[in-house]
């Protein structure tokens, strides 16, 4: 018969937890190896938890490590009694005659603590489906719980860790150097291309080719980059985004290419851009309707399984916020842009987000002003929860003879960087933007 779960012993072994660091303690580049794997909270022990933290100090401080040197550490921090007393501390030196096995060590460890947030998430999930009342709430959180098990380490990070990650980021050659390129050269000057945990909005008004930008993204940052990319298309099916995708990459145009009319030479370039794109990572997800919670879980998934390194939505106001709210639409879309946001910081990657301007953008008189970022549609929470907000406009939409073939992006809002505006070449009928090098800044 088996017990319940309250009675039952917590999965745990203890040898295990002398053994890693009894290894720590014969060898450096074991105790790097078991840091590297495992934080305090991996083992069960309390008192093996001081000692890890210990010798993770003092391995941090580039201090000689073996057993009397820990126990006198302990000792003048008062946590020599906690840690076991100096008995204990000898028996880990002695625990075992080899650091060479520290890695096997360390996966029971890793194994057993694993069985910890297993049987923690789910009597989580046990007690919010007693007493909890939104059903999609619990299933957003309960998703989110069982994806983050196999996360090594929590949340929480120290700002020794923060740091260290920001020097090499800066060391490897500055602050943007580990952010996504979209591909447009003095956007990426101006912006520093999509940082992680950023939240991206790309405005315009319909047919101004926010869609055919957000696709010249993807393309360029899964083709040049190999970065794998997801596009949560709400307008277009999935067939219609790859078609697209295949007549910016062969540069042909567009709707030739649908029908069939396209000559030989372009033939040629369709069958070697099929190639390319079969084989890049871009995963194409056009459920409708969809809300976003359920983006968010398929978003998770595809990070689980492809890595994924950038989410594009096309378009935001098409999204379903997860209930109704007293608040009208502009609370719905709020839900939304938050959600996004949120996403954005828990995968660590930017979120991209196409969103229709509201018909302010295109003025009162003959000649249309250019687009601000109060023309965002139920604006408010939008522009308070975007890191970063591009208004797309296009003179020759208006006027065929105004400055043709050549698109604006206005950088209305960089939270973390300046605003301005570049210049790009838009070709329309291979649904194309291009660099140019005139750049003006704010």
């Amino acid at each position: 018969m088996i017990a319940a779960p309250s009675t039952r012993q917590q999965p745990q072994n203890l040898d295990a937890e002398m053994a890693v660091l009894g290894a720590m303690l014969l060898d450096a580049e074991a105790a790097d190896e078991a840091i590297e794997a495992l934080t305090a909270e991996h083992l069960y022990s309390r008192a093996n938890q001081i000692v890890f933290t210990a010798i993770a100090e003092m391995r941090d401080q580039q201090q000689a490590i073996d057993a009397v040197i820990l126990r006198e550490r302990l000792q003048s921090a008062g946590t020599l009694d906690k840690a076991g007393g100096a008995g204990y501390i000898m028996a880990l030196f002695d625990a075992v005659p080899t650091s060479a096995n520290v890695g096997y060590y360390i996966d029971i460890v890793r194994k057993a603590w694993l069985r910890r947030r297993i049987i923690s998430v789910g009597r989580n999930m046990v007690s919010d489906a007693y007493d909890g009342d939104d059903i999609d709430d619990m299933l957003d959180k309960a998703e989110q719980d069982v994806l983050a098990i196999n996360d090594g380490r929590g949340g929480e990070l120290s700002m020794s860790d923060i740091l260290a990650g920001l020097f090499d980021t800066i060391d490897a050659g500055g602050v943007g150097a580990d952010a996504v390129p979209t591909g447009f050269y003095d956007l990426d000057d101006l912006v520093g291309g999509m940082r992680k945990s950023e939240f991206i909005v790309a405005a315009a008004r319909p047919s101004i080719g926010k869609t055919s930008w957000c696709l010249n993204v993807a393309l360029h940052v899964a083709i040049e980059h190999s970065t794998p990319v997801a596009v949560f298309s709400l307008e277009m099916g999935a067939e219609r985004v790859a078609q697209n995708m295949l007549a910016m990459h062969a540069r042909v145009d567009g709707a030739r290419l649908g029908k069939g009319l396209i000559s030989d030479t372009e033939w040629a370039a369709v069958t070697l851009s099929t190639g390319e794109l079969t084989a890049a990572p871009v995963f194409v997800d056009d459920t409708t309707p969809l809300s976003i919670r359920e983006l968010r879980a398929r978003a998770r998934r595809l990070h689980q399984r492809h890595n994924i390194g950038l989410v594009i939505v096309d378009y935001l106001q098409l999204l379903d916020a997860p209930d109704r709210r007293r608040d009208g639409r502009v609370g719905e879309l709020g839900a939304v842009s938050r959600g996004l946001k949120a996403l954005a910081k828990e995968l660590r990657i930017p979120v991209l987000a196409a969103a229709q301007l509201n018909r302010g953008a295109e003025g009162d008189g003959d000649k249309p002003r250019k687009p601000r970022m109060s023309n965002l549609r139920e604006s408010g929470s939008i522009e308070q929860d975007a890191d970063v907000v591009l208004l797309l406009h296009r003179d020759d939409y208006y006027d065929p003879d105004e400055r043709p073939g050549i698109a604006d992006v206005i950088v209305a809002k960089d939270r973390n960087g300046p605003t301005g505006q570049i210049e790009l070449v838009f070709r329309r009928e291979i649904m194309r933007f291009e660099s140019l090098s005139r750049q003006t800044v704010s």
